[in-house]
C-alpha cells in the first residue's frame, strides 16, 4: 500500500515530464532489418519496452511491485535506521534523548516529593494523576537504564518493550521469544502481528514521504514549478512526514503492549514445558523467579547445562 501511494504521487510529479516516445520509432521495417516478424515481434525487447513506455498503467504496475519486493527485503534495515543503530558510533548521538529521560525522571520525583507534603484530597488527586502519567510515558518511551538509550524516540519505544521481560522477570526476550511466542492462543499472535504491520506501515511511509520532500526539491531546482507551489507542497509534505513520524511512534507502543503481555500471560506455560510438566501449580512456581530466568537464559544463549538451574532452584529457601 505505501509502495502504490508512493508511486501514484511520484507519477504525478514525474509522468508529465517524460517525454512521449515516438510511437513510430520500431515500425515493421525496422522490425523486418532486425528479422523480427509479426509473430514474433511481442518478444523483441525493444518492441516490449516500448509497449511498456506507452502503458503508463503498466509502468505504474510494475514500478509499485518492484518498490513493495525493496521494501520487503529491506524492512528490517530500515527500521533499524529509524531505531537510530547505525548512529550510535556517533559521540554523542543520544545526548537529547538522554536529557529527555532525565528531565523526565526529575518531573517525576519532584511531583512524588511534593505528593507526600500536601494533605489537601483535590491536590492529592491531581498529583497522583500526574505521576500516574509520567510514569506510564517513563514505562513506554524509555528503557529502564540510560545505558540502554537509544539516538532516536521511535527506537526507544522500541527498546523500552524489548527490555521489557528482563527489567521484570528476568527474562532474555531474545532468546525467549521464539519458544513463549508458540504458548500464545491465535487471536494473540494476529493481534501481534497486526501491531508489526502497523508499525511496518509507518517506517515505509516514512521513507517514501522522505524520498517525495527530495523529488520536490529536484524539480524546484530544475524550475519545473513555480516557488508559492513549492512551498506549499513542500509544506504539506514535511507535515504529513512529522504525524507519521508521530503515527510510527504510537504504533511502537501499542505494538509494545502486545509483545509485553505474552511474557506476563505465557511465561508459566514455558516454565511447564521446560520442567517437562503436564500443568503448573504453586509448588512448581520457582521460589525466585528472577534467579531462575537469569539461569535458563544462560541455558539458551551459552548453552549451559539444564542441570544447573534445577540445582540452583532447589538450593534456593523457600519464602
Amino acid at each position: 500500500m505505501p509502495s502504490v501511494l508512493f508511486v501514484i504521487i511520484s507519477s504525478i510529479i514525474f509522468l508529465p515530464l517524460i517525454p512521449e516516445m515516438n510511437t513510430k520509432s520500431i515500425d515493421n521495417s525496422s522490425l523486418s532489418s532486425a528479422g523480427v516478424n509479426n509473430s514474433t515481434k511481442e518478444t523483441f525487447l525493444p518492441y516490449k519496452l516500448q509497449t511498456l513506455w506507452e502503458d503508463k498503467l503498466g509502468l505504474l504496475s510494475f514500478t509499485s511491485f518492484t518498490l513493495s519486493i525493496f521494501l520487503l527485503l529491506f524492512n528490517r534495515p530500515m527500521i533499524k535506521m529509524l531505531e537510530g543503530y547505525y548512529l550510535l558510533f556517533v559521540p554523542g548521538i543520544s545526548y537529547f534523548e538522554r536529557r529527555k529521560l532525565r528531565r523526565l525522571n526529575k518531573s517525576l520525583e519532584s511531583t512524588r516529593s511534593k505528593l507526600n507534603k500536601i494533605n489537601y484530597k483535590d491536590k492529592y488527586s491531581e498529583l497522583n494523576a500526574k505521576i500516574t502519567e509520567l510514569s506510564i510515558r517513563l514505562n513506554t518511551e524509555f528503557p529502564f537504564a540510560l545505558e540502554y538509550i537509544l539516538p532516536t524516540s521511535f527506537g526507544n519505544a522500541i527498546r523500552s518493550f524489548e527490555l521489557y521481560s528482563y527489567k521484570v522477570y528476568g527474562i532474555d526476550a531474545t532468546s525467549c521469544w521464539p519458544r513463549i511466542i508458540s504458548f500464545a492462543s491465535e487471536s494473540h499472535r494476529t493481534n501481534i502481528n497486526d501491531a508489526s504491520s502497523r508499525v511496518d506501515f509507518a517506517v515505509n511511509c516514512l521513507y517514501l514521504t522522505t524520498v517525495i520532500i527530495f523529488e520536490l526539491i529536484l524539480i524546484y531546482s530544475l524550475e519545473i514549478i513555480p516557488q508559492i507551489t513549492f512551498i506549499i507542497s513542500e509544506s504539506f509534505t514535511i507535515f504529513v512526514l512529522i504525524c507519521l513520524w508521530k503515527y510510527a511512534i504510537m504504533s511502537a507502543k501499542l505494538w509494545g503492549d502486545e509483545v509485553k503481555s505474552v511474557f506476563d500471560l505465557y511465561r508459566y506455560d514455558l516454565i511447564t514445558k521446560l520442567n517437562g510438566l503436564n500443568e503448573i501449580t504453586l509448588e512448581n512456581i520457582p521460589r525466585n523467579e528472577k534467579e531462575y530466568w537469569y539461569s535458563v537464559d544462560n541455558v539458551f544463549l551459552y548453552h549451559t547445562k539444564w542441570e544447573n538451574v534445577i540445582k540452583k532452584d532447589e538450593e534456593t529457601p523457600k519464602i
